[in-house]
């Protein structure tokens, strides 16, 4: 993973935003939002390398793969959550930006619920 070059792309369209922003702002926020889809494009390779190795892992465990896909779903609301509220917040409108980071985490909330109620079950089952 060459870390120096996702930084480096960042900094360059962070300085050419800045210029563009006097100039032209409508172009510096598509700047921003295309410069942020292009490095997640990027790191998206990596991140199957992950998921892959997360199964081999579950391979030895007892965990079901469905909890797993639970804590990938929840972690894809995360990150899309995160990067839809900085381009609202870059865009002047951290209202939104505000409201959009609600939503993830009701997102999330809705994604866990059935580990949530298997979490409960045990607990209920170790209890009574």
């Amino acid at each position: 993973m060459n870390i120096v070059g996702f930084v480096g792309i960042a900094l360059i369209a962070a300085i050419l935003s800045i210029v563009l922003k006097k100039y032209n702002p409508e172009y510096s926020i598509v700047l921003s939002i295309i410069t942020g889809i292009f490095l997640f494009a990027k790191i998206f390779t990596y991140l199957i390398s992950i998921i892959s190795s997360v199964k081999g892992l579950l391979n030895f465990s007892n965990v079901p793969a469905d909890f797993i896909l639970i804590m990938f779903k929840s972690l894809g609301i995360c990150f899309l959550t995160q990067f839809s509220s900085d381009s609202c917040i870059d865009a002047g409108e951290p209202a939104l930006a505000s409201k959009i980071e609600f939503i993830g985490k009701i997102a999330v909330v809705l994604v866990a619920m059935p580990l949530i109620e298997e979490i409960i079950k045990v607990v209920t089952k170790l209890i009574g």
